[in-house]
């Protein structure tokens, strides 16, 4: 978020981009973690695999 809000605040869009586009791939990372997670789990707990109904 750092570089994204220095890109924003010396108005130099180079910077901005490359800040914002590390946040979204840090979220895409994130949530893809959680779907491998949720794909490990939903087998072995009825809990995780009566969330997909």
């Amino acid at each position: 978020m750092v570089p994204w809000i220095w890109g924003l605040w010396q108005l130099d869009p180079g910077m901005a981009l490359f800040g914002l586009s590390m946040m979204i791939g840090g979220k895409l990372w994130f949530v893809d973690r959680m779907v491998w997670l949720y794909q490990d789990m939903k087998d072995a707990h009825p809990d995780y695999a009566a969330w997909a109904r």
